[in-house]
């Protein structure tokens, strides 16, 4: 695999020379870009995200590489100022490639989103509510368990006008529903939904 992503590089830098590349990830990705800017030096910048970063870091091997790939990169694009401040205490150095992008979405989804809000205000009688809405893995560091409880420390009076609708699985799903049963707020969990 590495031979073939090395190649792919040297391909893509042939095809479009001068090209700033944008790596996906941390590892293994960025280690084929360290070892091709070894070779040859060239701009690149690695995306990071949460994940990547806090895998890269169990053990030794993996944050050496990690360092080496970020460490020659010209831009450590970080999906959030939480993963920007995790690399910045692992490595100060590294801080002023750092620069954080949180993901968006296109018009069309925001269309798409305007469109669909009185369907699902309907299937969820929301409609004299306001709606909170989490999409994502459900997993503790995602923090949806701190919405839960954001939501139960307001008033009684405050909470009933609030609905919030949280879409995805993942490994802490029961803790998550538990939690909004033992703390008395409405919590509406999808389960999995397609990507439309």
């Amino acid at each position: 695999h590495w031979i073939m992503a090395l190649r792919s590089l040297n391909l893509t830098l042939k095809k479009n020379p001068g090209a700033f590349v944008l790596i996906g990830q941390v590892l293994p990705r960025g280690t084929v870009a360290y070892l091709r800017y070894c070779r040859k030096p060239y701009d690149y910048g690695v995306f990071l995200h949460g994940m990547d970063f806090t895998f890269a870091m169990k053990r030794p091997r993996k944050r050496w590489l990690a360092f080496l790939s970020l460490s020659k990169a010209k831009k450590i694009i970080c999906a959030n100022s939480y993963v920007a401040d995790l690399v910045k205490s692992w490595k100060p150095e590294l801080a002023e490639k750092i620069i954080v992008i949180n993901p968006g979405i296109d018009d069309a989804s925001i269309n798409r989103l305007e469109n669909i809000t009185p369907l699902l205000q309907d299937k969820y009688q929301t409609r004299d509510k306001v709606t909170l809405l989490s999409l994502g893995r459900l997993v503790k560091r995602k923090g949806v368990d701190m919405v839960i409880k954001a939501i139960a420390s307001l008033d009684k009076e405050i909470q009933d006008k609030i609905c919030y609708i949280v879409v995805g699985t993942g490994e802490a799903e029961s803790y998550l529903k538990d939690l909004a049963v033992q703390k008395n707020v409405k919590a509406i969990f999808t389960g999995e939904v397609s990507n439309s």
